[in-house]
């Protein structure tokens, strides 16, 4: 991708980095997941609210330019399952 990215979360990372790859987070179940745990949440950000900063902008995860996305193919055994 050619690009570093970084945070102080792990679960909005992957989820950025998921987005980025062309993945919905949502079909991926160990992000899914991260998110509904309850107690010894490893998150209180939700996923819409996750702002990526990229040069002298900030966009709000949902609207991020198609332009970012790579479309990376998927391993056969989540080809179909993952993408949006």
């Amino acid at each position: 991708m050619n690009a570093v990215i970084c945070g102080t979360n792990p679960v909005l990372i992957d989820t950025v980095c998921s987005k980025l790859m062309g993945f919905d987070f949502l079909k991926i179940p160990t992000i899914k997941k991260a998110y509904e745990i309850k107690k010894h949440k490893l998150t209180s950000v939700k996923a819409d609210q996750i702002e990526i900063r990229y040069n002298d902008n900030t966009y709000m995860i949902s609207e991020l330019p198609e332009k970012f996305i790579i479309n990376v193919e998927p391993h056969f055994g989540w080809k179909n399952h993952i993408e949006f």
